[in-house]
């Protein structure tokens, strides 16, 4: 086991191109980290430099506090799954657990006990006569694990695993992984570029954009708390609602002059300042009393244990909604709306910060 440090590590190919632009990272021993961000964001050459697979420019990297800068990707300890499975076709299921630790020279016995035990945590047992061909995708994902979890490594590092799954796979195959940490805790970085994987698999995301961290926190925090309007729009779905308006002695007034009292006052002197305000769809209320903002029913996306909702209002740019599975809306339907501004986030429009998050 060991913790992992990223220090100042950058990497760089070229023509101007930095794709990786110094970041500094603390993983605790045994942590689970997602990092998650969209296609260019520097996430998976981040997990190929921590690999070896990639030489960084600069910065550092620590394993268990050894600096592994110039030790090959083979004498670093740590084991990686592939989006691809990377799976010997010519091999059974046993051969490709056991590949690497028969490389390593342990004993034949060895080798059989500990290629067993992962099968039965993975409930792949039946299948190790079996070549990858004749498995599902799900299958070959499990091998995958199986043979990152047989080398007991110190480090975890998983890109994209499930990106080539179904959606129920992958369901299914977030809860084995979550099930392995459990069975095995090892320090563990995992890369997506979906949210959904970070929020319910990590016990912290660090969220990248542009070859930078943007911020990093427990699940929830990201979600309540974003710091810039990058994490409030790429963190959650449907993402958070934002809303053209200006700050006003009292609170903030939206385009059309409506206006909305916050928690919080900002000082007299920033009166008439541009602002966003930042609502997830939780906080946008259907209003049952007749008062409220008035709106209309765009378009209904039911979910089964709930409803989006999208609605036009001439204040604001549309609004998306959570409602209950049981609610009776229709498209074009005419509705007033609460938008419960203690839940309220404001944003600078020019630098995309947050200028006040929720009390």
């Amino acid at each position: 086991m060991a913790d992992l440090d990223l220090i100042d590590l950058s990497k760089d190919y070229g023509n101007g191109h930095r794709a990786v632009d110094s970041i500094s990272l603390h993983v605790e021993d045994r942590e689970f980290v997602v990092i998650v961000g969209p296609s260019g964001s520097g996430k998976s050459t981040t997990l190929r430099l921590i690999a070896g697979i990639e030489d960084e420019t600069a910065g550092e990297i620590r394993i268990g506090g050894q600096r592994v800068n110039d030790l090959s990707p083979g004498a670093r300890d740590l084991a990686m799954v592939f989006q691809d499975y990377a799976l010997y076709p010519h091999m059974s299921v046993a051969a490709n657990i056991g590949f690497g630790l028969r490389r390593r020279g342990v004993p034949r016995p060895e080798v059989a006990n500990r290629v067993r035990e992962v099968a039965e945590m993975l409930d792949i047992a039946p299948l190790l006569n079996r070549r990858p061909a004749a498995l599902s995708g799900g299958q070959r994902q499990r091998v995958a694990m199986g043979r990152a979890m047989v080398r007991r490594p110190r480090l975890f590092l998983f890109d994209e695993p499930l990106s080539n799954l179904d959606a129920l796979l992958r369901i299914a195959t977030r809860a084995e992984i979550k099930r392995m940490q459990s069975l095995m805790p090892t320090t563990t970085i995992y890369v997506t570029h979906d949210q959904t994987e970070a929020m319910t698999m990590a016990d912290r995301v660090v969220v990248m954009n542009e070859g930078r961290i943007v911020q990093a926190g427990p699940p929830m925090e990201i979600y309540r708390n974003p710091e810039s309007l990058f994490v409030a729009r790429f963190i959650g779905t449907p993402s958070m609602n934002l809303i053209d308006a200006r700050l006003t002695a009292t609170g903030v007034e939206l385009a059309d002059g409506t206006p909305l009292d916050l928690p919080r006052p900002y000082p007299a002197a920033d009166a008439g300042r541009p602002v966003l305000i930042g609502l997830r769809p939780e906080a946008v209320l259907l209003a049952g009393d007749g008062a409220g903002l008035p709106a209309r029913v765009e378009s209904l996306e039911p979910l089964g244990q709930e409803i989006i909702v999208e609605f036009a209002a001439e204040c604001a740019a549309p609004l998306r909604s959570r409602v209950p599975p049981e609610t009776e809306l229709t498209v074009g339907e005419q509705v007033r709306l609460r938008l419960d501004t203690i839940r309220a986030h404001v944003f600078d429009p020019a630098t995309g910060k947050v200028l006040l998050p929720p009390p």
